[in-house]
């Protein structure tokens, strides 16, 4: 079997990555208005490095199992999304909340800490919260979407879960606080799976 690729450093990939890349970082960088897709699962962890990598606040992040690694490409076991991760959460006051609907992409016996984001994450010092937790099964039949929010300003929102196909939509601040509220419904009615700091 075929190891997934890493899609970093994103000089390597091929013209249409790299183009679409450069259009999700001038996106984030000059804070544009825009509606653009995001199907390919080089795309969906590009996004996901990105809105880590530019959040200032707060990113909340509604997935299936936080897939180590996605048709063919590294995925949260990618490590430039940890060092990303890390270097959002040196920031005082930041928050990386994770919903999951099934059980988390792990070895047999492992724990959550086990998982290669987790585990990078709590190697580092951090400054702000990081939240794992599991989805109520009722919240999740209501709305079967993953979706992601960055600071309420950037948004993913995953249409069909099998193919991570997806739309991503900048800038529209409304649109992302109602996201973000619900996704604040869920964690609020989810079961904790790990916290760092632990809680006290």
């Amino acid at each position: 079997m075929t190891e997934p690729r890493s899609i970093f450093p994103v000089e390597d990939a091929d013209v249409d990555e790299r183009l679409y890349f450069k259009m999700v970082e001038s996106a984030l960088r000059n804070k544009e208005k825009k509606v653009i897709s995001n199907g390919k699962p080089a795309h969906a962890v590009f996004l996901v490095h990105q809105f880590l990598d530019h959040a200032e606040k707060s990113v909340k992040i509604c997935t299936g199992a936080l897939s180590r690694s996605f048709d063919g490409v590294l995925a949260y076991a990618e490590p430039e999304v940890a060092k990303a991760a890390a270097k959002f959460l040196r920031r005082d006051g930041s928050k990386l909340s994770i919903l999951v609907v099934g059980d988390l992409d792990m070895d047999e016996g492992q724990s959550a800490a086990d998982h290669p984001l987790l585990a990078a994450i709590a190697q580092e010092e951090i400054a702000g919260e990081l939240r794992v937790a599991k989805i109520d099964p009722g919240d999740w039949a209501g709305f079967k979407y993953h979706f992601i929010v960055m600071d309420r300003f950037a948004s993913r929102v995953e249409f069909d879960t099998d193919k991570a196909q997806a739309f991503v939509n900048f800038g529209d601040e409304k649109f992302g606080r109602h996201l973000a509220g619900l996704f604040d419904t869920f964690e609020r009615n989810s079961t904790p799976l790990l916290s760092i700091p632990a809680p006290a």
